[in-house]
């Protein structure tokens, strides 16, 4: 039970950061494909903190 509810926070605490990094970088940058690529590299790095933080989430959700 507890480790759903930490994955459900991660996952809210990962939204709210990119929707504060996406509106800060809509506000500070002119280019759209500049935009685009800092975006995609936000997802990313919230996607490896994830990874680093639980390396074995695959193996709980398909073993």
């Amino acid at each position: 039970m507890w480790p759903i509810i930490g994955f459900f926070l991660l996952a809210c605490i990962a939204v709210v950061v990119y929707i504060v990094v996406e509106s800060s970088i809509e506000r500070h940058v002119e280019s759209i494909l500049t935009a685009t690529i800092l975006k995609l590299l936000v997802l990313f790095l919230i996607g490896m903190a994830i990874y680093k933080t639980m390396p074995n989430l695959g193996d709980t959700f398909a073993p």
